[in-house]
C-alpha cells in the first residue's frame, strides 16, 4: 500500500502534518482536541483497503506545529488547513469524518467550501458551547473559566500543575467520564491519556475557548449533503439528547445511537461503528 507523508503551510505558516495511503474514494479523519489519529485506528484498520484514507494533525498537535499566535489555535484556521491538504494532494472531493471537536472543524469546512465535500459522517460530537451539555449541566463552565484564569494571571505555576497530574488519576478520570471502561481496551484510555499530557496546556485552552463560541446550528441547516451522525447512548461529554438535536437541524440525515456507546463510541464497539459507516459509505455510491 502505498504512503504520503508530507507537510502544508497554513495561512499563517503553521507547519501543518498529514499521512495518505491506500486508493479509493477518500475518507478525511479529524479528532477531537488533544487527541490524536489512534482513536480512529480501528476505522483505519477497516476501511483501508477499501478508500483513500487521510489523516492529519491539527496545529498544536503531535506532529503539526504549533502556531506563533495561540489565538491561531481555533477551528476555523483547522479548517483551513484541511483545504489547503486537499489543495495540495488534488482532492477535490471527500468524506469528512469527524469526532468530538472533529465534528466541529468538518462542519466549518462544509461551510467555507461546501462543494469540496461529499459526505459527512458526525461522531459523538457537538455544535455549541461544550460547556453548556457536557455531563448535563453547565457547571463545567465555571472551572473552564477558573482554569482560564488561572493560566492568564499564573501560566508557569499551572502548566506546571498540568504537566505533573499523575497519569494513574487522569487515567481513572478519563475511564469514567470519557469511555465505556467494559467496552473499551485499557491500552486504548492509556494511549490518550499519554496523548493529551504531551499537549502544551494552550493547545487545550486556546481551542476550548474557540470551541466555546463555535454555533453550528445555522451551518446544520443548510447541509445539504448525505450526513451520518452517530451519538453514544451514555455519552457525558456530548449528551445524546444534543446528538438528536444535531439529527433534527440536518434534513434527510441518518441518526445512529450506540447502544452503551461512550464518548468514544468507535473505540468502545468499533466493529458496530464501522459496519453502520460501511453502510452509511455504500449509499453513496
Amino acid at each position: 500500500m502505498s504512503v504520503q507523508t508530507g507537510f502544508i503551510k497554513g495561512r499563517d505558516q503553521t507547519q501543518i502534518y498529514y499521512n495518505l495511503q491506500g486508493i479509493g474514494n477518500p475518507l478525511v479523519f479529524s479528532y477531537g482536541v488533544t487527541c490524536g489519529v489512534y482513536h480512529f485506528k480501528y476505522q483505519f484498520k477497516y476501511f483501508k483497503d477499501q478508500y483513500q484514507i487521510l489523516q492529519y494533525d491539527y496545529r498544536g498537535h503531535h506532529n503539526s506545529e504549533m502556531p506563533q499566535k495561540f489565538e491561531n489555535l481555533n477551528i476555523e484556521e483547522c479548517a483551513y488547513d484541511l483545504k489547503a491538504i486537499l489543495d495540495t494532494l488534488k482532492i477535490e472531493k471527500a468524506t469528512l469524518v469527524g469526532h468530538s471537536m472533529g465534528v466541529a472543524v468538518n462542519l466549518k469546512f462544509y461551510d467555507l467550501f461546501p462543494e469540496r465535500v461529499k459526505a459527512l459522517v458526525l461522531v459523538c460530537g457537538g455544535i455549541r458551547n461544550p460547556f453548556d451539555i457536557m455531563f448535563y449541566t453547565d457547571l463545567t463552565k465555571v472551572f473552564f473559566e477558573a482554569t482560564k484564569w488561572g493560566y492568564l494571571n499564573y501560566p508557569e505555576p499551572l502548566t506546571k500543575i498540568w504537566k505533573n497530574i499523575p497519569l494513574s488519576l487522569t487515567h481513572q478520570v478519563i475511564s469514567l467520564l470519557g469511555y465505556n471502561k467494559l467496552l473499551s481496551d485499557k491500552n486504548d484510555i492509556m494511549q490518550y491519556v499519554e496523548g493529551m499530557k504531551s499537549h502544551p496546556i494552550e493547545t487545550l485552552l486556546y481551542f476550548l475557548q474557540d470551541y466555546s463560541k463555535f454555533n453550528g446550528k445555522n451551518i446544520c441547516e443548510k447541509t445539504i449533503c448525505p450526513t451520518l451522525i452517530i451519538g453514544g447512548q451514555a455519552d457525558l461529554i456530548t449528551p445524546i439528547a444534543h446528538v438528536r438535536k444535531i439529527h433534527s437541524f440536518i434534513k434527510g440525515s441518518e441518526l445512529f445511537i450506540v447502544p452503551h456507546g461512550s464518548h468514544v463510541s468507535q473505540v468502545d464497539m468499533p466493529e458496530v461503528v464501522n459496519l453502520r459507516i460501511e453502510k452509511f459509505l455504500n449509499s453513496l455510491s
